[in-house]
């Protein structure tokens, strides 16, 4: 009996990691350091990024995708100014979920045999 546990528990992983899953295609980044106004020292940091992901399954595929951002005591909490799909197609949606101290994470649906891109924006005070 303990044979067949500890054979369930090698499989297991092995069945997890065989689920579909997107394919990360690449990514485009702009980044800015400037001031937040004119009378103060306070800097922003402003990050761009197009990322760009594919399903080449022959199913549809929605999956959690995790951000991370830089978190220190100096930093603040990322603003997120936007999160939106860069040429929206019929059954793909970007939602964004849950936001923290060390990023945030949203929901990306694609259909079939598609390809996505995201565009994250968002700024931190440094």
């Amino acid at each position: 009996m303990l044979r067949y546990i500890l054979f369930l528990l090698l499989l297991l992983p092995v069945l997890l990691l065989a689920q579909p899953q997107f394919s990360f295609e690449g990514e485009t980044l702009q980044f800015s350091l400037f001031y937040a106004s004119a009378d103060t020292d306070t800097l922003l940091w402003s990050v761009t990024g197009d990322f760009y992901f594919s399903n080449m399954h022959s199913e549809a595929l929605s999956r959690m995708i995790w951000f991370p951002v830089p978190s220190s005591g100096q930093n603040s909490v990322a603003d997120i100014l936007e999160l939106s799909l860069i040429e929206p197609g019929d059954s793909m949606q970007v939602e964004l979920l849950r936001q923290t101290e060390q990023g945030f994470s949203f929901r990306l649906d694609m259909p079939q045999r598609s390809f996505a891109g995201v565009r994250i924006h968002y700024k931190q005070r440094i």
